[in-house]
């Protein structure tokens, strides 16, 4: 009887510790991801200030094996006018500036990549134009324009800073090739040759949202523009 019993006291033991070992392995690897992840949001972080201080321009472009852009990233930036007063100076500024960042990544479009479609027609590939296109839709074309616009409402808002010492608005946007709502609508707007640009349209809807996960916020003195910035897409968008 008492050996049945230490047998039961030791496999309760056994039992106990593998338990304990694998809540602790389970533990290990939820902090390390954890930490991979605050990692990769501190990362995204330094990289979208230092897009934001560079020129309004598409930068940061990546591509797959075959040369088709996934994703890249566009500035845009304006001058908070103080005659407004301050919250009408900031909402002008953040237009201005999400117009910017429209304007010079609907001019990327038309200058600097090709624009083709599937067989199936159903997916839009962005390549650069390093070399003629035969398949590339015709940038002279109405299809290209309304392909375009619709491009453009697949900007998403990654990154804004409003800087109150130099009264300067700046927004970073980004283009992903697997979210773009331009992708998943490319068909419907091949098929409409005919149809008009809705780019006005799209530089007062692309990236709309509210403003999320900000780094810093500067307490103004009465009357003056406030300085604060913040990463709005998280590492994984």
């Amino acid at each position: 009887m008492k050996r049945w019993i230490s047998t039961l006291v030791v496999f309760a033991l056994l039992i106990g510790n593998q338990l304990a070992h694998c809540q602790e392995k389970d533990d290990g690897e939820a902090s390390k991801k954890a930490a991979e992840a605050e990692k990769k949001e501190k990362e995204l972080a330094e990289l979208l200030e230092k897009i934001a201080k560079g020129p309004a321009v598409v930068s940061n472009i990546k591509k797959d094996e075959r040369g088709r852009i996934l994703s890249c990233f566009v500035v845009g930036r304006s001058v908070i006018p103080s005659s407004l007063g301050v919250a009408k100076g900031i909402e002008v500024a953040e237009k201005r500036a999400r117009n910017a960042a429209v304007d010079a990544f609907t001019k990327w479009l038309g200058e600097s990549v090709s624009v083709e479609s599937t067989q199936d027609g159903e997916v839009l590939t962005i390549t650069e134009n390093e070399k003629e296109n035969s398949k590339a839709i015709d940038k002279n074309s109405d299809k290209f324009k309304s392909v375009a616009a619709s491009i453009v409402r697949g900007l998403d808002t990654a990154y804004y800073d409003q800087n109150g010492e130099d009264k300067t608005y700046t927004i970073v946007m980004k283009y992903n090739s697997k979210t773009a709502d331009a992708v998943k609508r490319a068909k419907s707007n091949l098929n409409k040759p005919d149809s008009k640009s809705q780019s006005d349209k799209s530089k007062s809807t692309a990236g709309k949202g509210e403003k999320g996960n900000e780094a810093s916020e500067d307490k103004p003195k009465s009357g003056s523009i406030p300085s604060k910035k913040g990463v709005i897409l998280n590492s994984d968008d």
